[in-house]
């Protein structure tokens, strides 16, 4: 929890104190322990399609952003097809299964 704590502290919240990012998700692993399974699954129903709506909304704000000529570089020679000829070895092979 130490490890975790640190890194959302210091990549999210580094203006909040530590200890009250410890409390907190001390709290949340309390609650979800002392509810059960069922509340890990409340929990998802609601905090899921929150996830989807944000990375949906930052995808279309970005739009204005999109250069398609960023990525020349890796396919600039023979287009996406040397992509897609690469990567039928990993597809036909007995991990096909694995890697859909």
């Amino acid at each position: 929890m130490r490890q975790y704590a640190d890194f959302v502290h210091s990549a999210l919240f580094m203006a909040t104190p530590f200890w009250l990012v410890v409390l907190f998700m001390a709290f949340v692993m309390v609650y979800a322990v002392y509810g059960g399974l069922h509340i890990v699954g409340r929990c998802s129903e609601i905090i899921g399609p929150l996830i989807i709506f944000n990375i949906t909304l930052f995808k279309i704000l970005t739009i204005v952003n999109y250069r398609p000529e960023r990525i020349l570089p890796l396919l600039r020679i023979e287009g996406f097809m040397s992509v897609l000829k690469g990567s039928t070895l990993v597809f036909s092979s007995n991990c096909a299964s694995t890697c859909l």
